[in-house]
């Protein structure tokens, strides 16, 4: 069977890499068997959002690509064999210039507990853990 994502996951800053410490971070996820909205959600510890970062990805492996405000912007996902693992990337191609990221989402045998890993295209950047407990 294929790994459902769907939920609200709630960052655990004890396990997670230390970037996003000082934030609230919330990963609101919905999944068909033919598509991923994936929502995360900053805000500051008072409780104001500060930013929200949206992407839709098909889940038959075809690429999305739309005109966004910066460029044109790609999203592609794709399977484990086992459909355990979902792998995406998201670009945003501006003139001569692409930057975007790279995110392997993966979730605890007992669906509590949501890992993304997420590396930036550029191979010098750094790469984050983010672990998220789902909100009961």
């Amino acid at each position: 069977t294929t790994a459902d994502f769907s939920g609200v996951w709630i960052l655990d800053t004890l396990k997670s890499d230390n970037f996003y410490k000082d934030f609230d971070v919330k990963c609101t996820i919905t999944q068909t068997p033919k598509l991923i909205t994936i929502i995360k959600t900053f805000s500051d510890k008072s409780g104001a959002e500060l930013a929200s970062h949206h992407n839709e990805y098909n889940l038959d492996g075809k690429e999305a690509s739309r005109q966004g405000e910066n460029g044109i912007e790609k999203d592609l996902a794709s399977w484990s064999a086992d459909k355990k693992i979902l792998n995406t990337k998201s670009t945003v191609t501006n003139g001569p210039d692409e930057y975007g990221s790279t995110s392997i989402y993966s979730m605890s045998d007992n669906g509590k507990v949501l890992t993304i890993q997420t590396a930036d295209i550029n191979p010098l950047a750094p790469k984050l853990k983010l672990v998220f407990n789902k909100k009961q």
